[in-house]
């Protein structure tokens, strides 16, 4: 596999590995289709039965057995590449490996076979070594043969693998980021049975430890190659020595190492190759596919893998077997599926579900969870060849059954934390047989209360403040509250030590940031007086960024100010009230605090909580669609309110046809309209530029692009928009303090394409719209620091907590947008995009259906 010219030593990596405990069991039960995915089922996944000696790579042959989950790919008995396995059912792979590259065809399964707990080629007749063959090959849904992106398949495997010392499956690294300049430098680990030194594939396996680079790094060591194919889906790693994957690595995973647990972030796809030759270049960056940008493909083929495992289950049932929970059937013949099942339809949620026997051994319970707010219906079905005669659903209260309703179906709208507890649904059989289902629901996501009064209600957060951000902080919490005066957040200084003192209060319905510097006096920044209304939700945003500040409520810019708010390493945050401060406590509701951009769990990450309720009501999560439309005010009906995505949950204009977006976007464009939006990542250490076409559909204003210094607005800011007519570029080079304005001649008119170029070049901030004379402003400095990742924002904005700078501009471009450049390298409208809502192929022209009322 892997070329190897230096030999590293990395005596931190030893020292944690040292520590992993060694589980003696030679298998564990298993987990029906389960993906072990990070921060649930950790104790199933990423963890070798036979302890690790060392992570150490210096060219060595890997350890039999520390490599579970790494498999190989064999077409009949001839290796071609390398696989992981993720549950019982699947292992990962790179699409290529399952194609033939001559005809372009993929395989057939009959030809596949995936060989686990394999330590040595040759070694056939081992017993550690189990053999599957394959029931179906499901590379990704927008993979070309010959091509390089989306290289990644699923193969379900024929049978259920038995999980043993040397066959255990790996965590999923499933990180909310697809974006992996953060992991930059950092080492994972390569295994495989690939070409060596001497270009021959290697009989036992082998293994690397490889950093993570930047995609700039990776772009500009070979921009022919990579420039042209590096997109979101991909990441880069390794460090040009000789030391790479090579041929027949290709679908083998990058492992890295923490919470003790081994993660799958990356698929081994391409590398440069040797000229003259079809062998890989051990001198260039390999391409790995990033597996958290493929973490919704994967769930959503499990999940309906399991879901046809479940169905022929149930079909498949002896008929014979008895629907008697009191029968003497023994435990492993019963089946719930062959009496009921109890299932629960939520709109928009998923569910862990867990299981646990009754007191008699019989009746089973699942445990469900729903969000605040949403709606939940419980459904009581039997199979379709028993007959009933009445269903009845019972609440437990007090240790005593109520009586609910008489229905096949429980139905509860906007659900509050009050509907959590235990439900049964009864069933009566034409026979007079009784049947029951158990049923704990939990309530997730419910607002917390705090109540001023003879006690103080407040909680305690200590924050782990990283050194390098110590002066860029940010505070926003949604609340609701009846009162004009509260403290909802205080930072006292640190004992001993020089230190910050800040707060944000409610001061007669005015915003107040009180804060004192070590050694100085109090300085105090108020906001106008606000219009608080206790039936609405509020969210208020302070944020210190690199010595500029603001403060933001609801997502309208308030106010600036100058100065650090600076942190120490081990803070301690006080919500709603302090023990030993004379203020006025805060009382009311909140649903969401975010602490230097963390977002808090509101039941576990308080180190202490005083007098804390829970909220009788649910914040407004859900979207208002009336509210939505371009001539009402904009209320942040944009995806995660109103959708969860591109495509996913219910947006207020619903893309026609087929989810995802088609080949006919990469080349025709987007279409925008007014609650649209589509976001990028810039390029490090280059100014940012901005080269599109794009057309309008009417003439109602909107933003064609922004970027900010943060995601969220605030800081430094670049935004064009179409105004009356005309482009505007708006721009600032202090943060917040003065908004500099170019605008366009062209006078532009609907249906037309028009090339667009803006941006910062040589001292200038520049816009021109195709072949005008340039306007231009001269800047001191540059707009943006060129070593930081900007999200540059197309066709509009995420308005859910979005500082809009631009009380003229509410909403997105009506129009679209096609042949996009980011500081000079082509962008991939689709394949490179962030996150997106609304969205839909230029070439549909559809207009949007009426606004429901």
């Amino acid at each position: 596999m892997i070329m190897y010219n230096t030999v590293r030593n990395i005596l931190w990596q030893l020292i944690l590995l040292l520590c992993v405990l060694l589980y003696p069991t030679a298998s564990v039960p298993q987990s029906d289709g389960t993906i072990q995915r990070e921060g649930l089922d950790l104790q199933k996944c990423g963890v070798p039965k036979i302890a690790l000696r060392s992570r150490i790579t210096d060219g060595e042959v890997a350890d039999e057995g520390h490599w579970p989950w790494h498999g190989g790919l064999f077409h009949l008995n001839d290796y071609q590449c390398g696989c992981t396995l993720i549950n019982e059912l699947f292992v990962l792979t790179a699409s290529h490996c399952v194609y033939n590259s001559d005809t372009g065809y993929k395989i057939s399964e009959k030809l596949v076979r995936v060989r686990l707990g394999m330590h040595r080629l040759s070694a056939n007749g081992s017993s550690a070594v189990q053999t599957y063959t394959v029931q179906k090959i499901i590379p990704h849904t927008k993979f070309v043969p010959n091509t390089h992106k989306h290289d990644v398949a699923l193969l379900r495997l024929n049978g259920t693998v038995q999980f043993t010392n040397y066959i255990q499956p790996v965590c999923l690294d499933l990180t909310e980021s697809i974006w992996v300049e953060y992991l930059a430098d950092v080492y994972g680990t390569v295994v495989g049975w690939g070409l060596t030194e001497k270009n021959r594939i290697s009989d036992q396996l082998l293994k690397a430890e490889l950093p993570i680079v930047r995609y700039t790094d990776c772009v500009e060591s070979n921009p022919d190659l990579y420039g042209r194919l590096i997109y979101s889906g991909m990441y880069c790693a390794g460090i040009l020595n000789g030391t790479s994957p090579c041929n027949g690595d290709s679908g083998g995973g990058m492992y890295i190492f923490r919470e003790n647990r081994w993660f799958l972030r990356g698929v081994v796809s391409f590398s440069g190759i040797r000229e003259g030759t079809n062998y890989c270049d051990s001198f260039s960056y390999v391409v790995f596919m990033n597996v958290p940008y493929y973490a919704k493909w994967i769930g959503t083929e499990v999940d309906a893998a399991r879901q046809e495992l479940l169905q022929a289950t149930t079909t498949t049932a002896a008929p014979l077997v008895s629907n008697r929970w009191d029968s003497d059937l023994g435990e492993d013949d019963y089946e719930e599926d062959d009496i009921y099942s109890l299932r629960m339809e939520l709109e928009g949620e998923h569910f862990a579900v867990a299981s646990r026997m009754a007191g008699n051994g019989r009746t089973k319970q699942s445990m469900r969870t729903v969000r605040c707010g949403q709606s939940v219906t419980l459904s009581c079905k039997r199979s379709a060849r028993l007959a009933h005669k009445t269903i009845r659903w019972y609440r437990v209260e007090n240790g005593e059954r109520t009586f609910l309703v008489e229905n096949e179906t429980l139905v509860y709208r906007d659900v509050r934390y009050q509907h959590a507890g235990e439900y049964w649904c009864q069933m009566t059989g034409d026979n007079g047989v009784m049947h029951e289902t158990g049923l704990q629901l939990t309530v997730t996501r419910v607002p917390i209360h705090f109540q001023q009064g003879a006690n103080v209600s407040y909680a305690v957060y200590d924050a782990d403040v990283d050194n390098r951000r110590s002066s860029q902080f940010s505070f926003e919490m949604t609340f609701r509250t009846n009162d004009s005066d509260g403290l909802l957040f205080h930072k006292p200084p640190i004992a001993g030590v020089e230190s910050w003192s800040f707060s944000l209060l409610l001061e007669r319905s005015r915003l107040t940031l009180r804060v004192v510097p070590p050694g100085q006096l109090e300085k105090v920044f108020r906001s106008v007086k606000l219009n608080l209304q206790p039936t609405r939700w509020h969210t208020v945003l302070v944020s210190s960024y690199d010595g500029k500040g603001l403060m933001a409520l609801d997502g309208q810019y308030l106010l600036g100010f100058e100065g650090h708010l600076l942190q120490h390493r081990s803070d301690r945050f006080f919500i709603a009230n302090v023990p030993e401060l004379r203020t006025v406590g805060f009382s009311g509701c909140v649903s969401r605090l975010m602490i230097n951009d963390r977002v808090l769990h509101l039941e576990r990450d308080f180190i202490e909580r005083v007098n804390v309720g829970q909220c009788s009501t649910c914040s407004a999560e859900e979207c208002t669609v009336d509210l939505c439309p371009g001539a009402q005010e904009q209320q942040s009906c944009i995806n995660y309110v109103c959708s969860e995505g591109r495509c996913d949950g219910s947006d207020v204009l619903r893309p026609e046809g087929d989810c995802d977006l088609d080949s006919v976007a990469h080349t025709q464009g987007l279409r925008f309209q007014h609650n649209s939006y589509a976001s990028y990542r810039s390029f490090l250490l280059v100014a940012l530029t901005v080269d599109l076409q794009f057309q309008l559909r009417s003439t109602n204003d909107g933003i064609v692009l922004h970027a900010a210094e943060h995601r969220r607005g605030f800081g430094k800011f670049i935004t064009i928009v179409a105004k009356a007519g005309r482009l505007e570029l708006r721009f600032t080079t202090d943060a917040h303090l003065h908004t500099i304005y170019l605008e366009s001649s062209v006078k532009l008119t609907t249906g037309r394409w028009y090339r667009l170029q803006a941006g910062y070049r040589d001292g200038y901030v520049y816009l021109q719209v195709d072949d005008e004379l340039e306007v231009a402003r001269s800047v001191l400095g540059t707009v943006f620091p060129t070593d930081r990742q900007l999200i540059v924002f197309l066709g509009g904005v995420r308005w859910q907590g979005f500082i809009n700078r631009h009380k003229d501009v509410k909403q997105g471009l009506d129009g679209c947008v096609k042949e996009f450049k980011l500081s000079g390298l082509p962008v991939d409208l689709v394949d490179d995009m962030v996150e997106s809502a609304n969205v839909r192929s230029c070439q549909d022209q559809k207009e949007p259906k009426a606004t429901l009322p």
